[in-house]
């Protein structure tokens, strides 16, 4: 992946991920307790999804981004 595709992959997930960490901001502790388990995938494929992302990911827009990112 070139530097540049790499490092604008990199910026949309780092706004995805503040914008996921903001929305949890209201929530009640027992919300966040109910969550766990989407607050654990988001952080792994916010730390993991530069390494699994290849060319063809990268090339078919913020549709495959955004789809990974929701995942």
């Amino acid at each position: 992946m070139s530097g540049k595709l790499k490092d604008a992959l990199k910026k949309r997930l780092d706004e995805n991920y503040t914008a996921f960490i903001a929305s949890l901001q209201g929530k009640t502790a027992f919300e966040l307790i109910a969550m766990a388990p989407e607050i654990t995938a988001a952080q792994q494929l916010h730390e993991e999804l530069l390494d699994a992302c290849d060319e063809e990911d990268v090339a078919c827009g913020d549709r495959a981004v955004s789809r990974k990112i929701r995942t």
